[in-house]
């Protein structure tokens, strides 16, 4: 802090109390009113102490017009300056006019992890409308930034509140409803407004206010989701007079301080990773070139997906051709005249070249070109999103809803053929006729929030839209006045086609796609190579890949309609930490295709260090004819069907996996042969945690969609679940069902002629009288044997004849999936060597004793 400044601060004593006893609670994490989670996993966040003042502001100056320069931190950029002014050590911003608003930005530093206090000077109360709100801008990076903003109402009240600005105005995301922080405040009044930003995984924002020597009140929120801010960003002040309120109002700003904070604990409960750096723009060199360190951004053993956009730094070659939002027509490419839109710079690239695109969302179907190579990525530390979604303008009242005129038309063909209408056959209707609008694409979201369509005019209400083809109008049933409305008006975000293409940094977002397009980003051609990309808020899917030797790397799928992830006839398909969560959100049937991901017809396949949860429907699914797969070192929980099925397939090892808490079973095995299920954990699964049944099909009638048509003799699979060795796992606290879960529903063969074969597992229970029913096993007749207890399953089949079983006492798999003490204790008895095909899908993993359970983490 400068000395001038230092001067300043002593001299009201009170008010520095005051501001050091709010950045204190801030940091502490003590104001936690309204605290809220926007989504996705959490890390604890670690402490801080204060770092250097990176920007401070006493207003000791006299200017008629403008700001000026901070006492630190440089000349202040304003939106007008002849509304600005310096007077009697104060900032004044005049807002003349409803619907005016002002920003005073410093860009001289972009800290990541931040506090800030500002006093802020009651401007005269509003005689109607709204009111004039004032907040302060955080971590931002063009159009994204956290915003912390005050309301001063109409009823001399002054509420508080938190959003995420996502690339415009209306990609609003409210974070924290508004509270109520102060009462009766007059004009004149000061009140000191502080916040803080800190952490990467999860984005921690907390603001309060004090005033009249009152305690502060404020709110706190986490943020988690795939688009949080992770990266540093400028500061600055802003302050609007809302439409529907009497303007030529006055706000005063004094004692701007924000100070650096620095992490002095690793961000990970279990003591790995740290929190990353970070979030400064790299310049670029005389060479063209930019050289970007690399991310430290405190990634640990558990999956984490993507790095949040516009936190990657992924090096600028020479030569690169440059993409920038707000970029002047008729650009060449160059860092000082960039492109405008993506599909320029890549039509333009040459082969082998690479476009690299500046922070912004763009409003854009790219199709990368199948006549070369092309390399797309984000620039150093700057989000970038593809968004089908437009703002809506122009809304008139009509009786109880708002209308809008609307001119976009999507296919709500339900089926993955387009035009075609849903199959009869068991299983094969996507649609469930509760949610009948499931295959329509439109979306709306009102300040950040998704809306529901519904089927008629009648049925609008609040929450709700509809949209009326014949009279071309989309009609809403929340007020937008005052709101941000978008509306999905693109169907395709992303086309790659060419060869050894590759892709990174990059969010694809609120497509209108239909189901029969299979994704919001689709891959078609081999060697291609996604990274650190998110896929959220699509109507449908949010991925699909259909061609050979891809690599996705550090993905996160989240909030598609349908599905996450697809993949079809992707042989050597490679897919390492990828995130699904959340997705079937506009709840399609679980069969034929919904949930996490789902692989058809794909072989030689790799899914490793992936997580798989909060699916409104099954987590991972392979299926029709796969062939040699590894499910190694993954997640699947809190699915509401399977964590994982593995369906009509062969030669599969499931090794290093953690299934717990799925509404139906952990694993399910149907018609799928040669598997290792080997070092799992199995908890708290609904129905069964592992399902292993032969339901009768065959390749010679397989129904619809059940072979690889490359193979149509099958490709040598039986369809038959047989050669399945089932060892070192745990299975606890399983539903009401079998904890060993055999079915052969033809009826034809015990479980000795098909060769499954259970030894060296755990199995815990809080009660035996839980589990009625302990084992179903095949008994070649129609009916199953039944055991009641697990010596009269081991005895009447000869399988676990070295498990244990465990009746009572602590929960052998804790909420986080792992294995208790007294298990691993155990295991040096129980736990045997994995076979040659598990130990070669563990790729060197594997502890070097046996243990008991899955070993991640």
């Amino acid at each position: 802090m400068s000395s001038r400044a230092h001067q300043r601060w002593t001299r009201g004593s009170v008010v520095g109390l005051v501001v050091a006893a709010l950045v204190l609670l801030l940091l502490l994490g003590v104001v936690l009113v309204d605290r809220r989670s926007s989504g996705g996993g959490t890390t604890a966040e670690p402490t801080y102490r204060d770092g250097r003042v990176v920007l401070s502001d006493t207003f000791e100056r006299s200017l008629d017009t403008g700001w000026g320069d901070a006492d630190v931190g440089g000349p202040y950029e304003l939106t007008s300056a002849s509304d600005f002014s310096v007077e009697r050590g104060t900032g004044r911003v005049t807002l003349p006019r409803p619907a005016v608003g002002h920003i005073a930005a410093l860009t001289s530093a972009r800290p990541q992890d931040l506090t800030a206090s500002v006093d802020v000077i009651a401007p005269e109360p509003v005689r109607r409308g709204s009111g004039v709100y004032v907040a302060l801008h955080l971590r931002t990076n063009g159009p994204f930034y956290y915003r912390p903003v005050l309301r001063f109402g109409p009823d001399q009240k002054v509420y508080l509140s938190l959003s995420r600005f996502d690339g415009s105005a209306e990609d609003r995301l409210n974070l924290a409803n508004e509270k109520v922080v102060a009462s009766g405040v007059q004009a004149g009044a000061r009140l000191t407004f502080t916040a803080a930003v800190t952490g990467v995984t999860p984005v921690t924002i907390r603001a309060a206010v004090a005033s009249g020597g009152r305690a502060p009140s404020g709110v706190e929120v986490t943020d988690a989701s795939a688009s949080r801010l992770a990266a540093g960003g400028t500061f600055a002040l802003w302050a609007y007079v809302a439409g529907s309120s009497d303007a030529d109002k006055v706000v005063g700003f004094d004692n701007l301080n924000v100070r650096q904070q620095v992490a002095e604990t690793p961000g990970r409960e279990d003591g790995t990773g740290s929190i990353g750096r970070g979030g400064v723009v790299v310049p670029a060199g005389q060479d063209g070139t930019v050289d970007a360190e690399p991310a430290d951004d405190g990634r640990a053993d558990r999956p984490t997906g993507s790095a949040p956009v516009g936190s990657t730094r992924h090096p600028v070659p020479a030569g690169a051709l440059v993409v920038s939002r707000g970029a002047a027509a008729g650009g060449d490419g160059s860092l000082a005249a960039p492109f405008r839109r993506i599909q320029d710079a890549v039509d333009r690239v040459g082969a082998g070249g690479t476009v690299v695109v500046r922070a912004g969302s763009y409003h854009e179907s790219v199709v990368l070109p199948i006549d070369r190579t092309v390399h797309l990525q984000s620039y150093p530390g700057e989000p970038v999103w593809l968004d089908g979604s437009s703002a809506l303008r122009g809304w008139q009242r009509r009786g109880d809803a708002w209308e809008v005129r609307w001119t976009h038309t999507f296919d709500s063909s339900p089926t993955y053929t387009r035009g075609a209408e849903e199959r009869d056959e068991p299983g094969w209707r996507f649609v469930n006729p509760a949610h009948p609008m499931a295959a329509h694409p439109e979306q709306v979201w009102v300040d950040g929030q998704p809306q529901t369509q519904v089927r008629t005019r009648a049925e609008v209400t609040e929450g709700t839209f509809f949209v009326d083809s014949r009279r071309q109008r989309l009609v809403l049933g929340t007020d937008p006045v005052d709101a941000g409305v978008r509306a999905s008006t693109l169907a395709k975000g992303l086309t790659v086609v060419g060869k050894g293409d590759t892709v990174r940094g990059i969010g694809v977002r609120r497509y209108a796609t239909s189901v029969w397009q299979l994704g919001a980003a689709t891959v078609n051609n081999t060697g291609v190579s996604l990274s650190d990309m998110v896929f959220e808020d699509n109507a449908t899917t949010g991925l699909s890949v259909f061609a050979a030797d891809v690599t996705l790397r550090d993905l996160t799928a989240s909030r598609n309609g349908l599905m996450g992830l697809h993949a079809h006839q992707a042989d050597h398909l490679d897919v390492r930490n990828v995130v699904a969560t959340h997705n079937n959100l506009e709840l399609f049937n679980r069969a034929p295709a919904a949930g996490g991901m789902k692989l058809t017809s794909s072989r030689h396949v790799r899914v490793e260090g992936s997580e798989f949860a909060d699916n409104l429907g099954h987590g991972l699914w392979f299926d029709a004819a796969s062939y040699d797969v590894d499910i190694v070192s993954s997640r699947a929980e809190r699915n509401t069907g399977a964590g994982m099925v593995v369906e009509i397939s062969s030669r599969v090892r499931v090794v290093d996996n953690v299934l717990v808490d799925n509404g139906v079973h952990g694993l399910w095995l149907i018609d799928t042969d040669r598997v290792q299920i080997a070092n799992n954990t199995f908890a708290r699964n609904d129905e069964a945690n592992l399902v292993v049944v032969t339901d009768g099909r065959t390749p010679q009638e397989p129904g619809p969609g059940g072979t690889d048509l490359r193979h149509p003799d099958g490709g040598g699979m039986p369809w038959v679940s047989q050669d399945v060795a089932v060892y070192n796992n745990v299975f606890a606290d399983g539903g009401e069902g079998c904890l060993v879960c055999v079915v052969d529903h033809t009826g034809k063969r015990t479980g000795a002629q098909l060769d499954v074969a259970f030894d060296h597992n755990l199995y815990h229970l809080d009660s035996v009288l839980a589990h009625p029913t302990f084992a179903t096993w095949p008994s070649a007749e129609p009916n199953p044997f039944l055991y009641g207890d697990f010596t009269a399953y081991r005895v009447a089949t000869d399988q676990d004849a070295a498990s244990r079983q465990l009746v009572g006492g602590d929960r052998a798999v804790d909420r986080d999936g792992r294995v208790s003490s007294e298990v691993a204790d155990v295991a040096a008895e129980v736990a045997r060597d994995l076979d040659r095909d598990a130990a070669d899908a563990a790729a060197g993993a594997a502890p070097a004793r046996p243990r008991l359970g899955a070993w991640q983490g």
